[in-house]
């Protein structure tokens, strides 16, 4: 199938259609967070498709495509404990059983199923790991001794751990350690659930100076749509791209997407038209 010339596809649902199969049949994922991610023509064609054409599993049919096939797996669809605490305990109690360690350390160090049940336990859920393994039949202070990160003995241990990770220039900004994997999520879940401890407020006893770190919620912006408009002038002025893909991997472009979209139950696209920037590049 010869290939069409970039975005001729625009405004045609059949088109659009057409170059989603190029790319499946190229062995490209197509599902709509693969197209977000990967940026340039995908993120356009797929931004473009679902807010002026059609939905993106509209699409994907119109291309000969199952969209629930497509679509990529979550921990809902992947793993059977999902949501229930019950079968979360007992798979946790299987990799005890077997040797398997079942530490906060081991859990978001790991790959795979572990991980995804340590970040959907304490993050969707909103448990603590002590009440997960509880549930299963645990001792965590046996657990904590025997398995996990040293800081978890005493608070000053947390904030020493912190001042050594700020002096290797660690990025310690809430949006950065809670979307993070590893120690530094193991940390931030810490102060917040275990010591019950604001992050910011753990970060200014370990002597970080937070006054210039963007964190979740404190942007000048927030709730203010003129402040968000001149924003995003500015970054216009400077030349950042403000679509979806490049917005990603930027914290402080995330949380006003987010804000705007979500909060404010604005469309981005109709925001940087208020803003002036009605292309999005």
């Amino acid at each position: 199938m010869a290939r069409e010339k970039k975005r001729d596809w625009t405004w045609d649902l059949g088109k659009i259609a057409r170059r989603v199969r190029e790319f499946h049949n190229a062995g490209h994922a197509v599902n709509a967070r693969a197209m977000q991610d990967a940026g340039g023509e995908k993120a356009y064609l797929h931004n473009h498709a679902v807010s002026k054409v059609a939905s993106w599993d509209e699409v994907l049919k119109k291309a000969g495509l199952d969209p629930q096939k497509i679509r990529k797996p979550t921990h809902e669809t992947k793993y059977s404990w999902a949501g229930d605490l019950g079968k979360m305990a007992k798979r946790v109690k299987e990799w005890h059983e077997s040797g398997s360690k079942v530490n906060v350390r081991a859990m978001t160090e790991a790959k795979g199923e572990k991980n995804a049940l340590y970040s959907h336990a304490t993050k969707k859920l909103g448990l603590t790991w002590d009440e997960v393994l509880k549930k299963a039949g645990l001792n965590p202070r046996e657990i904590r001794r025997k398995q996990n990160y040293p800081w978890q003995e005493s608070l000053e241990l947390v904030l020493a751990r912190i001042a050594q990770l700020h002096g290797e220039k660690v990025d310690l900004s809430a949006a950065k350690a809670s979307n993070s994997s590893g120690e530094l999520l193991a940390l931030f879940n810490h102060v917040k659930k275990t010591r019950k401890t604001r992050w910011g407020e753990a970060l200014r006893k370990a002597g970080v100076d937070t006054s210039k770190m963007p964190v979740w919620g404190k942007w000048g912006w927030m709730n203010d749509e003129q402040k968000i408009i001149e924003r995003l002038n500015h970054w216009n002025w400077q030349g950042h791209k403000l679509n979806y893909a490049a917005l990603k991997n930027d914290a402080e472009k995330r949380a006003m997407y987010y804000h705007v979209t979500q909060k404010m139950g604005v469309r981005w696209k109709r925001m940087l038209e208020k803003a002036g920037v009605a292309k999005i590049k």
